[in-house]
């Protein structure tokens, strides 16, 4: 008895080539009875799609929260409930329903990209089968008062270096619109004499790059 098992385990330790036959088909029955995994390096492809390096790190990261919620099925496996079941999860996590509706828009369009690789037959994320949390009507922040504005300018010290560069880059933000991140992204290359007026090329989140006239600052 002992000596048959210890036969198995060393027939098991050979290459594919190496084994008895019948040992290889008792391996190639196991593993296609065994449940098949979600593969986080699947999701590569369709995470590195994206330009932005922060933008890749929320797909990844909503991406392999929900595959941790499932138990790591396998995305041909993955049902409409399980995707309901996740969004009201994190609901009840108190997200925002703007983050909710971002996770459940990254979980859609990775299960879309799947669809059209021929991976899954249908994207259990649909907004037809898994609604997303309603949005609110009212902006989440306020616009800032006239006196704000000039009470936050007067705060750099444009005597010296620092202090004219913090000034210059709250003034873009103030008059563009533009994020800190945006804002801190841009260069001395990004402003450029076109058509007879200066222009700012800058990558806005989610659009890509764009340019935009620079008005009178």
């Amino acid at each position: 008895m002992i000596a048959g098992v210890l036969a198995l385990k060393i027939a098991l330790r050979r290459k594919p080539d190496q084994m008895p036959d019948y040992v290889l088909a008792q391996k190639q029955q196991d593993e296609s009875l065994a449940p098949k995994r979600f593969d986080p390096r699947s999701a590569a492809p369709f995470i590195n799609k994206s330009v932005s390096e922060e933008t890749r790190r929320a797909y990844r990261r909503a991406v392999s929260d929900f595959f941790q919620f499932v138990g790591g099925k396998h995305p041909a496996e993955v049902v409409p409930a399980d995707v309901l079941r996740w969004r009201d999860h994190l609901r009840s996590g108190r997200k925002r329903a703007a983050t909710v509706s971002f996770k459940l828009s990254v979980i859609r369009s990775f299960f879309e990209y799947l669809k059209a690789a021929g991976a899954v037959p249908l994207n259990p994320a649909s907004t037809k089968l898994v609604p997303p949390p309603e949005l609110p009507t009212e902006p989440a922040g306020r616009a800032l008062t006239a006196k704000e504005v000039r009470y936050l300018l007067s705060g750099p010290d444009r005597e010296r270096a620092e202090g004219a560069r913090d000034y210059a880059l709250m003034l873009v933000m103030l008059r563009l619109s533009l994020r800190v991140a945006e804002v801190c992204a841009l260069r001395a290359s990004s402003v450029k004499w076109s058509h007879g007026r200066w222009t700012l090329r800058c990558k806005i989140k989610g659009a890509g790059r764009r340019s935009g006239l620079c008005r009178r600052m």
